[in-house]
């Protein structure tokens, strides 16, 4: 296994409880990041972001263009968050929350069956298969 893939392990295992609907959602480790990269992703600025909102949130959060979630991710791990709700228009972008949401374990063993040579010389096929679908599940989301 790369080492890659050993953070990318850890990642998910951080991210696996994040909500899509209105639920309580469990403390996470503090300094969540993105479990992918996303055209637009408000990774670096979530901390200026989440200081507008100007305190926790007393009710429930609602994210209705989620992209990699990293406003989300940054309210949540520093406890500001405790239900939420999550949605963006990209179905297959949502089927991953949900696939690592709901059975992280299944993403993280896919993720181990993908092929571990040089992945540069396969990524049109990936992309291709990825694109095929199904859109949903374990596989999807790896």
């Amino acid at each position: 296994m790369s080492a890659s893939k050993i953070d990318y392990r850890q990642i998910l295992q951080y991210r696996s409880k994040c909500a899509l609907e209105p639920r309580a959602v469990p403390i996470c480790n503090a300094g969540m990041k993105p479990i992918l990269k996303w055209a637009g992703g408000k990774s670096r600025l979530a901390g200026q972001i989440s200081d507008a909102f100007q305190g926790p949130c007393t009710g429930t959060y609602y994210e209705p263009f989620v992209g990699s979630a990293a406003v989300f991710l940054y309210r949540k791990s520093e406890g500001m968050i405790d239900k939420a709700v999550l949605a963006d228009a990209n179905p297959k972008l949502m089927a991953t929350f949900r696939a690592v949401r709901d059975d992280v374990e299944g993403v993280l063993q896919c993720l181990d069956e993908l092929p571990s040579d040089d992945w540069r010389q396969r990524y049109n096929e990936i992309r291709q298969r990825y694109n095929d679908g199904p859109h949903h599940g374990a596989a999807h989301a790896a």
